[in-house]
C-alpha cells in the first residue's frame, strides 16, 4: 500500500505477513501493529500517523522493520520507556539518524525528557562506532562517551571534577603530613621546616580547599597561593612511608593519618595533571550545557 492515503486507522493484527509495504503512506489516525503472529519484513519509510499502537512480540526481526523518515506523533497502548523503543529502533537493522531523532522528539513531546537524551546519546554513540575509523577517533569519541554522553549528560563532567578533587585531597594531605608541601612565605617556611606544622598567624593548611582550588578552574579561595610543593626537600626523593596511627602536633581528627608521603617532585607531577585535567572538564561541561558538542 505505497503512497497510500487512510483517512482513520489502518490495523494489522492476529496475522502473518509476508512483507507489508507502507512506503510513503499517509495515516491520518492511528497505525496498528499488534498480536501480529509473523513478519518477515515491514517498511514504513516516509510514512506519517497520527500515533502508534504496537507491541513488542508483534515487531519484525533485526534488519526487517525500515523506520527512516517515519514521522509520528505519540505511541498509544504500546510501550513508551526509552530502553523498549530503543530496542524497536535498533531493528532497521543498518544505521539510520532520523528514527532515533523522531524517537527522542515524541519522548520529550511526551515528558520523558531523560528518555530523549538517552535515546541521543544512543544514537550519537551508534553513529560514532560506524563513523570512526582511526584511533584518535575513536579515543576522542571516549572521551566525549565518557565525560559528558556526548553532550546529552553534561553533568557527568561535574562527577569526574569532584572525584579529581577527592584525589587530589588525599594525595596533597599525604603530602602535607610528610613535608612535602610547605608555606609560601619566608618567614612562615622558616617556622614550617623547623617544627613541622604552619605558625598561628598562618593560614593552616586543608588540602580539600587546595585541591578543589587546582581542580576547578578560576576557583580561588587562598590556599594555592599560600602552600606549595617544598622546594627545601630533594625532588628526587620518594618515600610513601607507613607510620601507624599516631597523634600528630594539635592533635585533631585531621591529624590521625597513616601514611606520610615526603615526594615534592611527584605532587608537581599531580599538579600537572590535575590542573588541565581540570581546565579540559570544564571546557567539556560548558560545551555540553551550550549545545556545541551536540551540534
Amino acid at each position: 500500500m505505497p503512497s497510500a492515503q487512510i483517512g482513520h486507522q489502518i490495523v494489522f493484527e492476529h496475522g502473518a505477513f509476508e512483507e507489508v509495504d507502507l512506503q510513503g503512506t499517509v495515516v491520518k489516525d492511528s497505525l496498528h501493529w499488534r498480536n501480529v503472529q509473523k513478519a518477515n519484513r515491514l517498511d514504513l519509510r516516509n510514512a506519517s500517523a497520527g500515533a502508534i499502537v504496537d507491541d513488542e512480540g508483534s515487531w519484525p526481526a533485526m534488519g526487517s522493520l525500515v523506520l527512516d523518515g517515519l514521522v509520528y506523533k505519540r505511541f498509544l497502548n504500546s510501550p513508551t520507556d526509552a530502553q523498549t523503543r530503543l530496542s524497536w529502533v535498533d531493528r532497521q537493522g543498518a544505521f539510520k539518524p532520523q528514527p532515533y531523532l523522531q524517537l527522542a522528539k515524541v519522548l520529550r513531546e511526551g515528558g520523558d525528557d531523560r528518555g530523549a537524551r538517552r535515546v541521543l546519546f544512543e544514537m550519537e554513540s551508534r553513529w560514532r562506532k560506524a563513523q570512526d575509523s582511526r584511533w584518535y577517533q575513536k579515543l576522542w569519541s571516549q572521551v566525549l562517551r565518557k565525560s559528558i554522553g556526548y553532550g546529552q549528560m553534561s553533568w557527568w563532567a561535574l562527577r569526574w571534577l569532584l572525584l579529581l578533587a577527592v584525589v587530589g585531597t588525599v594525595v596533597f594531605g599525604c603530602g602535607y603530613l610528610g613535608g612535602a608541601i610547605a608555606p609560601t612565605d619566608e618567614r612562615a617556611y622558616e617556622f614550617f621546616a623547623q617544627h613541622g606544622y604552619a605558625p598561628d598567624y598562618y593560614p593552616q593548611f586543608n588540602p580539600l580547599v587546595y585541591s578543589i582550588e587546582h581542580s576547578f578552574p578560576l576557583v580561588s579561595l587562598g590556599m594555592k597561593d599560600r602552600w606549595s610543593p617544598n622546594h627545601g626537600i630533594p625532588t628526587d626523593r620518594l618515600l610513601l612511608d607507613w607510620r601507624g596511627l599516631r597523634w600528630l602536633h594539635g592533635a585533631t581528627f585531621w591529624d590521625v593519618q597513616p601514611f606520610r608521603w615526603n615526594a615534592p617532585m611527584c605532587l608537581r607531577v599531580c599538579l600537572w595533571l590535575q590542573v588541565p585535567l581540570g581546565w579540559v572538564l570544564a571546557t567539556l561541561f560548558v560545551a555540553g550545557l551550550t549545545g556545541i558538542v551536540k551540534r
